[in-house]
């Protein structure tokens, strides 16, 4: 008998429709902004809770960069502006937004072992609107700010290399980090907690798992945790062909359906309703194509927001766009929707209109709108420097 994923006992649910999304993308073209940013972006992030205020039409987008956060107002396709600008603790590695009881706060984590928590809202003024940003919190999980912060030698260590939010606790913030520590923070009674310590490197952690359940990534293999007792994983995959996992993704609507993409250009989907100690991820495996290779790392992958298509960003700058093939049980590359020069090292799908933002050293945007007429617009605070 084979241990099985907790989850399995549950009635798969409906498939995702796919056909609708899919039928678009066929029709509308990809457009593709630049926003002269003049430091290197390493995270990006949506803000949909802070839309529509300036403007009818405008998107908030988060940029995490070294030592700061800044806040842009854009229409899509248009122009953008910076709308509020914060400082931050050592390097930005990831971004998460937190949208409960009516308030927004973005919680961001640093390669120097600190978690930050700002609370963002609009206020009005004379000339417009501009974002007020506070730092309510900063949780030095690896011990004291000066502990943290000792030299580069001593910064891979202490990196925080993931957060994770589940929907349905959106107070609890669970870290992970390149020591191997799992942390939560809550952020309603503003502590956190080491729920396991130090073991192997944790590259990625998803929180939003069936049954208080997280899944996370170590080298080359996916881990089941029940966080209860997260020292013991209850299942552990290794990957195909053996290569470090670098980026996860949860189906939003089937949070058992899992897209991982490793150091190889490859893609691999996971179910964890039939998961066990002899799982074969190559059952659904797809290289990028050109791309698949040694050396080439899927930095980022994500669903869309019906879970009809996966976009992945990897090491040769490429954003790509897949989705299943009806009746074959696998998925294809079906767009390249961009080619930079650099790394794609974080992008983000916005959940209302499928808008892509990519950190690719810049900030790019990528819209399904009708081309506007003439060059974009830029205002005067769109030459921005963190």
């Amino acid at each position: 008998h084979r241990p099985r994923c907790p989850a399995a006992q549950q009635p798969a649910p409906a498939p995702a429709p796919i056909f609708f999304r899919v039928f678009m993308y066929s029709q509308e073209p990809l457009h593709t902004t630049p926003c002269p940013i003049k430091q290197k972006v390493q995270c990006v992030k949506w803000c949909p809770s802070l839309d529509h205020h300036g403007s009818e039409h405008e998107q908030v987008v988060i940029a995490g960069g070294q030592n700061c956060l800044s806040f842009l107002a854009r229409q899509q396709g248009h122009s953008q502006r910076l709308v509020g600008r914060a400082g931050h603790t050592g390097l930005v590695t990831d971004l998460q937004v937190v949208h409960s009881q009516g308030k927004t706060q973005v919680v961001s984590a640093s390669d120097v072992g600190c978690v930050s928590v700002y609370e963002v809202q609009w206020n009005k003024e004379s000339d417009g609107y501009s974002l007020d940003i506070t730092e309510r919190d900063m949780y030095h999980l690896l011990g004291s700010k000066q502990e943290c912060i000792e030299g580069p030698a001593h910064q891979s260590l202490s990196s925080i290399t993931s957060l994770a939010v589940s929907a349905a606790k959106p107070q609890v913030v669970l870290a992970a980090t390149a020591q191997g520590m799992l942390c939560t923070i809550d952020l309603e009674r503003r502590e956190s907690t080491v729920i396991q310590a130090a073991l192997s490197p944790i590259t990625k952690v998803i929180y939003d798992i069936s049954g208080g359940y997280c899944v996370t990534l170590s080298h080359e293999r996916l881990a089941l945790r029940d966080l209860r007792s997260p020292v013991k994983a209850v299942l552990q995959c290794p990957s195909a062909g053996r290569q470090k996992l670098h980026s996860i993704a949860a189906h939003p609507q089937q949070s058992n359906t899992i897209v991982t993409g490793n150091s190889a250009g490859v893609l691999s989907f996971w179910d964890l309703r039939f998961m066990d100690q002899h799982y074969n991820s190559t059952e659904a495996q797809c290289g990028i194509p050109g791309g698949a290779l040694n050396g080439n790392i899927v930095w980022h992958v994500a669903f869309n927001s019906l879970g009809s298509a996966v976009y992945s960003g990897c090491n040769v700058g490429a954003v790509d766009l897949w989705t299943p093939v009806p009746g074959m049980g696998r998925w294809e590359c079906t767009e390249h929707l961009f080619k930079g020069p650099l790394s794609v090292l974080s992008f983000d799908v916005h959940p209302e209109t499928d808008a892509v933002c990519t950190a690719s050293s810049r900030l790019y945007f990528h819209d399904r709108s009708p081309e506007p007429q003439g060059p974009p617009m830029l205002t005067h605070n769109d030459f921005l420097t963190f």
